[in-house]
């Protein structure tokens, strides 16, 4: 298979994938929220939409895109028994947010917040999306699931965000859950916000271990870059 045609069955996989989570996104937002007129949600479904064009654009301008492109396509072997839960929990508390701030939409239990907080909240959505991105397309190996991806000769990347902290993905991850409560309005979509943060700081955890124990050089790179998610913190 030539390299194009490897590109063009990987592209396909992807967006799939990605238009499969765009419409459970939409169908989470509108159907909880029982209207199609909700400026927010529209907002938060074109911001997502450009974050995945912007980064495919990068990972095609910078090449390698097609191994990373497949390598998020399928879960691949080896993945770590704790992952094979807790990634799909994390999953699981982002499409909750969305529904229970659907839910608080529709019943107004919130009722509506001040502007400027709901524009720190797409700010943050924003924020955490480039954040994410940024790590994607720095990190060669940045897959959807925990692994050592030996195969594909799998080293340490401590370049772009990875020079301050060791695990900006998840960072970016908790940041825009943080903004989504925000950005819809719904005090209450942070109990949901929780499930995420507990998945992706348990899988910060469990991941940074594994890879000191089994990735060549990371354990000198975690003596470089001392924090995990936050610096000065931990």
């Amino acid at each position: 298979m030539n390299e194009k045609t490897r590109y063009r069955k990987a592209l396909a996989q992807r967006l799939k994938q990605i238009s499969i989570l765009v419409v459970l996104q939409a169908l989470a937002l509108f159907v909880s929220s029982g209207r199609l007129d909700w400026i927010e949600a529209w907002v938060y479904l074109i911001v997502y939409l450009l974050f995945i064009l912007s980064v495919g654009i990068a990972l095609r301008r910078r090449g390698g895109g097609t191994e990373l492109m497949e390598e998020r396509a399928q879960a691949g072997e080896g993945v770590k028994e704790w992952d094979r839960f807790l990634a799909p929990l994390t999953g699981f508390g982002g499409i909750l947010i969305l529904i229970i701030a659907g839910i608080d939409d529709r019943l107004a239990w919130t009722g509506r917040i001040e502007p400027m907080l709901q524009s720190i909240g797409l700010l943050m959505v924003i924020g955490g999306d480039y954040l994410f991105g940024w790590a994607m397309v720095t990190n060669r190996f940045f897959a959807t699931v925990v692994r050592i991806q030996t195969e594909r000769g799998h080293t340490v990347c401590d370049q772009g965000p990875y020079r301050h902290v060791r695990h900006p993905g998840y960072l970016g991850l908790i940041l825009g859950g943080v903004g989504m409560p925000l950005l819809f309005s719904s005090l209450w979509a942070f109990l949901p916000f929780g499930i995420l943060l507990w998945a992706a700081v348990l899988r910060t955890y469990y991941e940074d271990r594994a890879l000191q124990a089994e990735l060549p050089g990371y354990a000198e790179y975690a003596q470089r870059v001392r924090f995990r998610l936050l610096p000065g913190i931990w």
